[in-house]
């Protein structure tokens, strides 16, 4: 009789245990986030860089640089009031996040005239390698393949 009753007691134990976990749910650690979430986190706010290849990015006139990623696809560095050159403070340019994969941005920036330097344009394309509401990191498509995180203030 007394192995009937733990026997009884023993499967009400596992019963309830099975019932516990069929009525949790789980969510993913990483969620999978839309294009459109994606270029909202984007273009909310403002990014500063923060680190380079993993490690602290510490040059004291582009502490206070911002960079901007604004809804129409433009993209604007700001070098904030500590210049690193004095030719100018702002860089403008445009960007465009693949809509398809949201795996890379494309970029092409506008470097004004210096002196007697003539005006440039730089265009590259950065792998997302982490992408969140407050970490932005990207790797260059370059044989260096830098990889440049920001963090998003606002």
């Amino acid at each position: 009789m007394k192995t009937i009753v733990n026997l009884i007691l023993a499967i009400l134990f596992f019963a309830s245990c099975n019932k516990e976990t069929q009525n949790t749910t789980s969510t993913p650690a990483n969620p999978v986030l839309t294009y459109s979430q994606k270029r909202n986190i984007l273009t909310n706010g403002y990014w500063y860089l923060t680190h380079v290849n993993n490690i602290p990015f510490t040059q004291e006139c582009s502490k206070d640089d911002k960079t901007f990623f604004n809804i129409d696809g433009t993209i604007i560095y700001d070098q904030g009031t500590i210049l690193c050159n004095p030719f100018y403070n702002k860089l403008e340019g445009t960007f465009v996040l693949d809509s398809a994969k949201t795996a890379y941005i494309a970029r092409v920036i506008n470097i004004p005239a210096q002196g007697a330097t003539p005006p440039e344009i730089l265009i590259d394309t950065l792998d997302v390698i982490k992408f969140d509401s407050t970490i932005l990191e990207l790797q260059f498509r370059n044989q260096q393949k830098t990889l440049s995180t920001y963090e998003k203030r606002y």
